[in-house]
């Protein structure tokens, strides 16, 4: 019963703390394969990540890995602009929430249900309150 609670919760904050710390994204992967993981510990995890700075490397990766789930859906044009804004990032000459409100324009045209549960499209409240259930 633990392990489902973990696994569904992690499915929520997976993207969220790949773009934090990919060392940790791993660690937690790894640990929830466990036979009987622990909520606390999970949770322990997760607001550990929540609160390290994050890289322009783990959010570009994130960002990648969030693509694939409409590189095959989206427009050449789309596409385009998405590796643009990319560049531009590594550039320092846009955020990167532009580039995440470019995939929350994504996933609207693109319906995506494990998508629409990642809290990385969420507001801080929204992530702090998904921590605390």
């Amino acid at each position: 019963m633990e392990k489902n609670l973990c696994q569904k919760k992690w499915a929520k904050f997976k993207y969220l703390i790949l773009a934090k710390d990919h060392k940790t994204y791993l660690d937690i992967r790894q640990y929830l394969k466990n036979d009987r993981p622990s909520l606390d510990f999970l949770n322990d995890k997760l607001a550990y990540a929540l609160n390290l700075k994050e890289s322009k490397k783990d959010i570009i990766n994130a960002y990648l890995h969030i693509w694939g789930h409409f590189k095959k859906r989206a427009k050449d044009i789309e596409k385009e602009e998405f590796f643009k804004l990319i560049d531009m990032y590594k550039e320092d000459e846009v955020s990167h929430k532009k580039i995440l409100s470019f995939l929350k324009k994504l996933l609207k045209n693109y319906p995506d249900t494990y998508l629409e549960n990642s809290l990385i499209f969420k507001d801080e409240k929204e992530i702090y309150k998904n921590l605390s259930n």
